[in-house]
């Protein structure tokens, strides 16, 4: 009976050195990461920690004997102390400072549901170290009396231990929970889905995680691909499934980079391929592998299908901007060298730049490369007041169409590489009785058109044509006005056609986010009653193979993204 009580005493000694470990390896923990971090402790931490702090050197100080029943620094005769209320109540207080310190969206483990992810390891090690303080009350609590060091050989080992465990648990911290990168690539693409002739339901939903902010969302080979603040994830436009992820939600060191909770990082498609560029203090460690370097930032360029990084040399957004710049500068002195005309800025693509003239009654239009070579030339009359524009029409299909409008005369749509008429609009829409303001073009691809006009005082005509001009269907839509619609996000499917409307104030004047109704109008013929497919705040609507991608936010941008499926 005695050598079970002895080894129960012993158990109980041990546990309790582990607490005063713990309690050691907290003070440590704290001391090191407010000299690292001095200076932004408490607008990322608060000052809860430094009640822990005090409670620890308290019990350490007061409540073990490292030199027999006397304290150091702290007065006192022999024989025992007070010691289980003093040690319960440090326990009840660390309790307390635990929970109200609870750094909430400082790590994605600790975002709530509707919580903002602010990155902050400052504030997961001081909560990290006040909870290891708490811990080791509570294992104090298994001791009838204060722990006195001697002997040394039973104390020291499981003193060591706990103050390890704790030191090592602090420091593995921030790799497990920060991550410099993560990038998930999709190893084995399939063959897109076709865009539904129709949907009806909303099949999936995605939010970003971990309250990250998206910038925006634009359509992918396979499905939307989102932008967020701190990289990108492209999603199956069919399930709503993640094909791959770049992310860099956290810097990989540096202080001052520690704080920025977004990283700074940008992230844009272009040419396609996704670029995300962020500061990086060492950029020398970024050589190849579709990384590029300018001093102080590093940049990823990355597969729209896969994910997968892309070799290559690719400019920076603020130097192809410089470049774009300085291309439409120099465009009206290549295009107009003796100044007879006036000249209107072009739009830019991968390969060129496409604009127009106004000369006397001629509208022309020119196609320059980017080493300023003349690719081609095309003019029509122009007899209007409406100035021209120039533009890639809303598509379904993959081959583009620019779109050239000239006032009242019927559009034209042209091949962006060598200028040729792709694309025959009926002329029936365009008299004079329909001004450009009661018109526009839903669709203009290869494979067609679909023109939006004002019929009567306040309805709404759809008219579909073959690429040849031929009219297929002619509808009017019973119940939707024409200025209630938002015609730059309507979506053309195979037989129907998507138009989100808004009730009230006219469409053209709402903002970002206003609710919206999404209807489907069947494309047939005569007059039909469209199928209304759901109430959204809208931000974006258009179609990704598999679906259509609805994007709901408010005025700073999307917050969610649904799929509307067959």
């Amino acid at each position: 009976m005695d050598e079970r009580a002895e080894e129960r005493g012993g158990i109980r000694r041990g546990m309790t050195w582990l607490g005063v470990g713990s309690i050691v390896g907290s003070l440590l923990s704290i001391t090191v990461t407010v000299v690292l971090g001095w200076g932004r402790i408490y607008a990322e931490a608060g000052g809860w920690w430094a009640v822990a702090a005090v409670v620890s050197v308290l019990v350490l100080l007061h409540h073990v004997h490292w030199f027999g029943d006397r304290m150091p620094l702290l007065p006192g005769g022999p024989g025992p102390r007070p010691y289980r209320p003093w040690i319960l109540a440090f326990f009840l207080v660390g309790a307390v400072v635990t929970g109200l310190s609870l750094p909430l969206g400082a790590a994605e483990a600790l975002v709530p549901a509707d919580g903002v992810l602010r990155p902050s390891p400052t504030a997961v090690l001081l909560w990290s170290a006040t909870c290891a303080s708490t811990l080791g009350c509570a294992l104090l609590l298994l001791g009838a009396r204060a722990p006195e060091l001697r002997p040394a050989r039973t104390s020291l080992p499981p003193l060591v231990v706990g103050a390890l465990v704790v030191v090592l648990v602090e420091i593995s911290a921030v790799p497990l929970l920060f991550p410099h990168e993560r990038h998930v690539t999709w190893d084995d693409p399939t063959e897109p889905a076709p865009l539904p002739d129709r949907v009806e339901r909303t099949g999936w939903t995605w939010e970003p995680p971990s309250g990250q902010g998206m910038r925006s969302v634009v359509p992918g080979p396979h499905g939307p691909v989102v932008l967020l603040v701190d990289g990108a994830v492209a999603l199956d436009g069919a399930t709503g499934e993640e094909l791959w992820t770049f992310r860099r939600p956290y810097p990989g060191g540096g202080d001052e980079d520690l704080w920025d909770w977004n990283n700074s990082s940008d992230a844009w498609v272009d040419g396609g391929v996704l670029h995300v560029e962020y500061p990086d203090t060492d950029p020398a460690r970024f050589g190849g592998d579709g990384r590029s370097t300018d001093p102080g930032t590093a940049r990823v360029t990355v597969d729209l299908t896969t994910g997968e990084p892309v070799d290559g040399s690719f400019p920076s957004r603020e130097r192809r901007e410089e470049e774009r710049d300085s291309r439409r500068t120099a465009w009206p002195r290549l295009v107009d060298p003796q100044g007879e005309c006036d000249d209107y800025p072009p739009r830019h693509t991968n390969t060129r730049d496409v604009g127009f003239l106004l000369c006397d009654d001629t509208v022309v239009v020119v196609a320059v490369d980017h080493d300023g070579e003349e690719l081609w030339r095309r003019e029509w009359p122009h007899e209007s007041d409406d100035v021209p524009a120039v533009w890639e029409g809303r598509r379904v299909a993959d081959d583009p169409v620019l779109l050239v409008e000239r006032g009242d005369a019927v559009p034209v749509g042209l091949d962006p590489e060598t200028g040729e008429e792709l694309l025959t609009f009926p002329d029936d829409l365009y008299p004079r009785e329909y001004p450009r303001s009661d018109r526009r073009v839903l669709r203009a691809d290869a494979g067609g058109s679909v023109v939006a006009a004002r019929s009567g005082p306040d309805g709404l005509l759809l008219q579909s044509s073959d690429p040849e001009g031929n009219v297929l269907a002619r509808v009017e839509v019973e119940g939707v006005s024409f200025d209630a619609v938002g015609h730059g996000a309507a979506v053309v499917l195979g037989a129907t056609v998507l138009l989100p409307v808004v009730d009230g104030a006219g469409a053209w004047d709402r903002e970002t986010g206003t609710p919206a109704t999404v209807l489907e109008v069947p494309m047939t013929e005569g007059t039909v009653t469209p199928v209304p497919r759901g109430d959204f705040a809208l931000v974006d609507l258009f179609g990704t193979p598999g679906g259509v991608v609805v994007a709901e936010g408010d005025e700073y941008g999307p917050e969610t993204l649904r799929g509307l499926v067959p």
